[in-house]
């Protein structure tokens, strides 16, 4: 040991190559954490992006979105008149963003645990979305907010938009259409609306005396269109369910390989 140090430390240079050489491995290490932070703090993914897409930190810069792109806790995604993106976050729930739209993803944590939650805040514009495990686990710790109601989530497919301004088409307010599944409907002092398959919720963004705060339309509003990744979602979706049956069933009843082919599973998933 003595003549390694003598050697190749001896003299003056020792301390300050020996310095050097720790100073080196702490900064190595700390860049090592900060990534591996970083990464755990990732909650979703974007999976297609068209048009103009912004993505804007909490507390942070914007930057353009981009396919395969991370999400963090925070984020806002607005889309221009051209733009639309499909969203995944890590529980597998989706959504589909139209133009000129501004989402938040303001509380998302998702452990397999009883504490998991995702609370997002759909500021203006619309949204297409099929919810996730989080929401077939823990359903209460799930939900959409506008700036007039809160939607809760119950295992669904779901649009809302929020209409800034009374037109020919319908009153300014939230509009809640489900597609499969159903929601609540709720407003700030506590009135709620079940909303079920095939119809519209909606919370005006002004009262109205004598009018019913919170209404149900049978029929799908005029102004609800289809976005250009509808079919992609649905498909991911749908893939997502057989998947996880599949999971589902091998968990419950292990499939042996079988010589030539292997797992049977893997061997119908290629076709």
């Amino acid at each position: 040991m003595h003549g390694w140090i003598s050697g190749k430390f001896s003299g003056s240079a020792a301390p300050r190559t020996l310095l050097r050489f720790l100073s080196g491995s702490l900064l190595l290490c700390l860049f090592l954490f900060a990534a591996l932070a970083a990464q755990a703090q990732d909650i979703g993914s974007i999976e297609r992006v068209n048009g103009t897409v912004s993505i804007t930190a909490a507390g942070g810069p914007s930057r353009a979105a981009e396919a395969a792109g991370r999400l963090q806790d925070g984020d806002l995604i607005a889309t221009g008149t051209d733009g639309e993106v499909l969203i995944k976050m890590k529980d597998n729930a989706l959504f589909a963003l139209r133009a000129n739209t501004q989402f938040r993803l303001a509380e998302y944590k998702f452990d397999n645990q009883a504490s998991d939650s995702s609370i997002t805040n759909l500021i203006k514009g619309a949204v297409r979305s099929v919810s996730g495990l989080i929401a077939k686990a823990q359903p209460a710790r799930v939900r959409l907010t506008t700036p007039t109601a809160t939607i809760g989530i119950r295992g669904t497919d779901y649009e809302v938009m929020v209409v800034e301004q009374d037109s020919a088409d319908g009153r300014a307010g939230t509009y809640n259409l489900v597609n499969d599944g159903a929601t609540s409907l709720q407003l700030a002092n506590g009135q709620n609306l079940e909303v079920t398959r095939e119809q519209t919720g909606f919370a005006p963004a002004q009262f109205v005396e004598g009018v019913t705060r919170l209404l149900i339309f049978r029929e799908r509003p005029n102004f609800f269109r289809g976005g250009i990744f509808d079919n992609v979602l649905v498909q991911m979706a749908a893939q997502l369910v057989t998947d996880r049956a599949q999971q589902e069933l091998q968990r419950r009843l292990p499939i042996p390989s079988i010589p030539g082919i292997g797992n049977p599973f893997d061997f119908f998933n290629k076709k």
